[in-house]
């Protein structure tokens, strides 16, 4: 009888200690893949600290759209005249398009709003020749405009820019 009692206890500790090894590899295959996972987070809040500065940078080339109601507050938006003389008739403004920016099908939490205040684009009459080119020049710096092209008219006997496609760049999400 203690024969069999010993041969018992021998094959549970064997038991135990077959399933402390197995346990204890489970227990460190954990302790690597938690490892791993703490690097990857590491990984990723070092690159999302480093791009602060391009996050800074695209907050203040693009105005958000956030709690804008109307056409004329997109226009307010863009702050045309802080860059340039040119006198833009705002009461005949109107979108004919807006959409959604995307790359590879993911929206980038940009969208482009093209305005118009006359048929073909936006007119903006410039004070002088000098001054016309001038604000060309300006607006063509800012990476929250764009236009397809533009054309020199005569309106009123003053010099007048129009602009083909003029579209504004707006950030639609601040979290990014």
């Amino acid at each position: 009888m203690f024969k069999l009692v010993s041969i018992f206890s021998a094959f549970i500790s064997l038991l135990f200690v077959y399933y402390g090894v197995a346990g204890y590899r489970h227990f460190q295959d954990l302790i690597r893949q938690q490892t791993q996972i703490n690097l990857s987070v590491e990984e990723t809040r070092a690159t999302w600290d480093n791009m602060q500065t391009v996050r800074d940078d695209w907050e203040r080339a693009y105005k958000s759209v956030e709690g804008v109601s109307d056409i004329y507050e997109v226009y307010q938006l863009a702050n045309i005249g802080a860059t340039t003389s040119l006198s833009i008739d705002e009461s005949r403004l109107w979108a004919n398009s807006q959409w959604v920016n995307s790359f590879s099908g993911n929206p980038i939490g940009l969208m482009k709003v093209c305005l118009q205040n006359a048929p073909g684009g936006m007119v903006g009459q410039a004070k002088t020749p000098s001054l016309m080119i001038t604000d060309l020049r300006n607006l063509e710096k800012r990476r929250d405009i764009s236009f397809s092209h533009m054309t020199v008219i005569n309106q009123e006997g003053f010099q007048s820019l129009l602009f083909h496609d003029l579209c504004l760049y707006l950030r639609t999400e601040d979290d990014f």
